[in-house]
């Protein structure tokens, strides 16, 4: 079948995890007065097989539409000591898009994506609403992966990833904003022919050396060199 709808919808109740808790005694402060969180969500999607072309084989799409309305929900807030506590923000709302896509290309080339965007939104009415529709905190807008591959024969393969995430913000009044980053990565991967399950890994991460920080603000490592061997036996 070239085409597969789907759709679900839940109402969940969660208690506050150990983590959350009491956290681990680092940068991690845990809450103990955390109320369980509860939603309502749903999605909707669409998956669509592209009828294999003359050039492109094993391609598909796949569109979800996401919706949650949460209350009580349990979200991490940075302060000022670069320290994070679990907090119950009260009403939200989070819908948003996502795009998966792979197409295989002459059989040595496959190009992979995914897109997501979202709109995060703080709906409490504490304080005199003064955090009413602000963005909820390390929820960025925007994500883009993209990932191209190319088979150089049997046992060998080069990757190349993008990644980008949109900027977002540590406060439930955004204003301490977390910087977009562009994250460009490459690899080499060798399969030894006579053991098919040993794999080594050569890749460089983060080629352009940005001073980038992750979703909690945390700087991540600039330009880095691994050297990965994975093998099941």
């Amino acid at each position: 079948h070239w085409l597969t709808i789907k759709g679900n919808i839940g109402k969940y109740h969660r208690v506050p995890s150990f983590y959350e808790l009491f956290g681990d005694k680092g940068a991690t402060i845990g809450n103990t007065k955390l109320e369980p969180e509860q939603g309502l969500t749903y999605d909707i999607g669409v998956r669509i097989l592209i009828p294999k072309l003359a050039q492109l084989q094993k391609n598909f799409l796949e569109i979800a539409y996401f919706e949650n309305k949460l209350t009580n929900l349990i979200q991490f807030i940075q302060h000022s000591q670069m320290t994070s506590r679990p907090e119950n923000i009260g009403k939200a709302f989070i819908q948003g898009v996502e795009v998966t896509t792979k197409s295989d290309i002459l059989n040595f080339l496959r190009f992979q994506a995914n897109l997501t965007y979202q709109r995060a939104l703080n709906r409490s009415k504490l304080y005199g609403n003064i955090y009413y529709n602000k963005q909820l905190p390390n929820k960025a807008q925007w994500e883009i992966n993209l990932r191209p591959t190319i088979f150089l024969g049997n046992y060998l393969e080069a990757f190349y990833d993008y990644s980008f995430t949109d900027q977002n913000f540590h406060d439930p009044y955004n204003k301490v904003p977390i910087e977009k980053r562009i994250i460009h990565n490459i690899g080499l991967k060798v399969m030894y022919p006579r053991w098919q399950v040993l794999k080594f890994t050569v890749e460089a991460k983060n080629l352009s050396d940005n001073q980038v920080a992750d979703l909690w603000g945390y700087p991540l490592p600039g330009r880095s060199y691994y050297v990965i061997i994975n093998g099941a036996f």
